[in-house]
């Protein structure tokens, strides 16, 4: 048969074991940022944790994530209580037909080839669950573990953290959708992963980290690089300026804002809160007066920070 259970939902309780499991394999979480719509994870981030040369950021204490792992039981009770059906815990699933794939969903629905996702949400996102719209990452998660599970339909149900608000919704497996999206994991695993192979760079901190531990600097003299650093350059102007004007418009609607409150430290309106309070000033250490005053401890308390490489550039003037 295609498709085997690989770690039972016993086994997954070793978080290590899971872990080290989940890191061979693409799985539904990574979909998301295979496809491009994961906000918080960029392709070259995912790359670096599925090679090694980065851990996967450490969420334990992320209140976020820690409520909803907790709340998961919650919302699985929920559906069946809604609907009647039963649901239960299983593992992590592979398929022959993916083998750089694993899927580990929330819950099988006995008695139904189709399973259940729990999630949790800011009510802020509510609007993206309208109709039958889900949220796009959402979607590419469970499409991955429908194809995998070769399923023609899957339950989705979320509990939005206002804990007044619970919504679900049956999905329908969409087979070119699906096929898009195995494709582009495969091409990433095969191309990518196995063959070790950095994808495009990006602005991520996993990428900045990776080309600043790569590239040292100390080779003093100066080369003509690639014509395409003009292109990047010009880009560069272009989103210094944007970044300007931002900066200003930001700072106006922040003082339109602090007039309305005046001397009051903390108020609202139809849909937010503000703050702009006091806080007590920050004590530092006059380094001049100590130098001059006790040389020998000053000296003594000296830490040299770690050498780093600074970019800048600027225009060529041409006469």
């Amino acid at each position: 048969m295609a498709i085997k259970l690989i770690m039972t939902a016993e086994q997954m309780k070793d978080e290590e074991a899971w872990l080290a499991l989940r890191n061979k394999y693409i799985g539904g979480s990574d979909a998301s940022t295979v496809a491009g719509f994961n906000k918080w994870k960029s392709l070259y981030q995912l790359w670096a944790e599925k090679t090694g040369r980065n851990e996967k950021e450490d969420l334990s204490n992320n209140l976020r994530i820690w409520f909803g792992k907790r709340a998961e039981e919650l919302v699985a009770e929920r559906f069946t209580l809604d609907t009647g059906k039963k649901v239960h815990k299983t593992g992590v699933w592979v398929n022959d037909k993916y083998p750089w794939a694993c899927a580990s969903i929330d819950r099988m629905i006995v008695g139904e080839n189709a399973f259940l996702e729990c999630k949790t949400s800011s009510g802020f996102n509510k609007e993206k669950w309208q109709d039958e719209e889900i949220p796009d990452n959402y979607y590419c998660q469970i499409l991955h573990y429908m194809a995998i599970m070769e399923m023609d339909y899957c339950y989705i149900a979320c509990l939005f953290d206002n804990g007044s608000e619970y919504i679900y919704k049956k999905v329908k497996f969409n087979r070119d959708d699906a096929d898009a999206l195995m494709e582009l994991e495969k091409n990433f695993f095969e191309q990518n992963i196995s063959k070790d192979i950095e994808p495009p760079v990006d602005g991520s901190t996993a990428c900045t980290e990776m080309i600043k531990n790569k590239y040292k600097g100390g080779e003093i003299d100066r080369i003509e690089i690639s014509s395409n650093a003009d292109v990047f350059a010009e880009k560069l102007e272009e989103i210094e300026a944007q970044e300007k004007i931002l900066k200003q418009d930001k700072q106006e609607y922040q003082n339109l804002i602090k007039t309305l409150l005046k001397d009051h430290e903390e108020g609202y309106s139809g849909n937010y809160t503000f703050f702009w309070r006091t806080t007590a000033g920050r004590k530092t250490i006059d380094s001049k007066k100590l130098k001059a005053m006790y040389p020998d401890a000053y000296n003594d308390c000296l830490k040299e920070a770690t050498s780093s490489r600074r970019f800048s550039f600027k225009k060529i003037v041409k006469e």
